[in-house]
């Protein structure tokens, strides 16, 4: 399954910085490598590109899908809570 998100330029050159929202629209960033996502176009710092971010499916409730990311985010582990809205199925 894939979640939409933004994506910038990490410090290291295979790694991006990838931002996410949560079902209640907070937001919760992560490092990743480029083989975890999927978007068109180069991404900078001052321009971040849309995307999408490798996730596995754990459960679902109601319109919401609780999904495990492919690394921690920085302040809630790499377990969220998202919209249903946000996520499809192929690449």
């Amino acid at each position: 399954m894939w979640l939409s998100c933004k994506i910038s330029p990490g410090q290291f050159t295979d790694e991006f910085i990838v931002l996410v929202e949560g079902a209640d629209n907070t937001e919760f960033s992560l490092f990743t490598e480029k083989d975890k996502l999927d978007f068109k176009g180069e991404p900078s710092i001052d321009t971040p590109v849309d995307g999408w971010i490798k996730v596995v499916p754990l459960g679902k409730r109601k319109n919401d899908i609780l999904v495990g990311l492919p690394q921690p985010t920085f302040m809630n582990g790499n377990i969220v809570r998202v919209r249903a809205d946000q996520t499809r199925d192929t690449r």
